[in-house]
């Protein structure tokens, strides 16, 4: 959980606190569950470089368990230019797992470039008055894979092929 902007009301988002396990390691993300409601939500957000001719996808492991208090995380990457593109969405009331949840989110085609491009990723949550039980993010990371071709095929019974060698 390195080199993460903070932002929101608590700065201490992400943390090492032993009352929240990590998935893996001891630093990991806290963000709400401090009881009270923030309007701009709690943020944590880093720049990342896209390479050119390359698909984006995160995957970052997430755990929340929830009181019976509505609260929502959204992964969203913003462009150079600002355009916001929301990646991911989790709303929750009662339930959770208990567990951390392996997440994967595939970038739209708009993050395909044929230039290496610069994006913010960002994890936003909000949450209720009264909400004491945060989302827990960890093991975040980044994957690039080439677009894969999708080529037309070939049509034997229109276009048959002949011997070039008689």
């Amino acid at each position: 959980m390195d080199d993460w902007r903070v932002t929101g009301l608590y700065r201490q988002l992400v943390t090492d606190d032993p009352a929240y396990p990590a998935n893996s390691g001891v630093w990991k993300a806290k963000l709400g569950g401090s009881g009270a409601t923030y309007r701009l939500g709690h943020r944590i957000s880093q720049d990342i470089t896209v390479p050119a001719l390359r698909v984006p996808a995160v995957t970052f492991h997430m755990k929340a368990d929830y009181i019976g208090i509505q609260h929502r995380l959204v992964v969203t990457a913003v462009t150079a230019d600002g355009t916001r593109t929301d990646l991911y969405t989790r709303h929750n009331a009662a339930g959770g797992s208990g567990g951390y949840e392996p997440v994967t989110v595939t970038f739209p085609d708009k993050f395909y470039s044929s230039s290496n491009q610069t994006v913010t990723l960002e994890f936003t949550h909000w949450d209720e008055a009264g909400n004491t039980a945060p989302f827990l993010l960890d093991d975040v990371s980044m994957q690039y894979r080439y677009k894969s071709a999708r080529l037309p095929l070939y049509d034997f019974t229109k276009y048959p092929l002949t011997s070039a060698v008689r």
